[in-house]
């Protein structure tokens, strides 16, 4: 039997994302990284990968709560980040 955890591609199934009210900064700081990230092809474990990979080190929690809009990101990690989504650092921040 196939593995239910796994799609046909034998990636793993994505998990359902909680929508995020865009009310607070924080959260549409979220949902900007989410798309940012969609575009890529990132996951976050990839997305702490890379960033682990120029340097700057973040626990999985921190990346789940920035995508949660929990957390907002450092701003001394918006540099790293903006490398690894390839983007500049103003376009990692939220229009509104």
């Amino acid at each position: 039997l196939p593995d239910p955890r796994l799609c046909r591609s034998g990636r793993p199934r994505a998990k359902a994302r909680k929508v995020i009210d865009s009310s607070t900064y924080a959260n549409r700081l979220a949902l900007r990284l989410r798309e940012l990230m969609d575009q890529k092809g990132l996951t976050p474990e990839m997305l702490r990968d890379r960033m682990k990979g120029e340097g700057l080190s973040v626990a999985k929690p921190t990346i789940e709560a920035w995508l949660s809009g929990r957390n907002r990101v450092d701003l001394n990690a918006i540099p790293i980040l903006a490398t690894v989504l390839g983007v500049k650092p103003r376009t990692v921040f939220p229009d509104r």
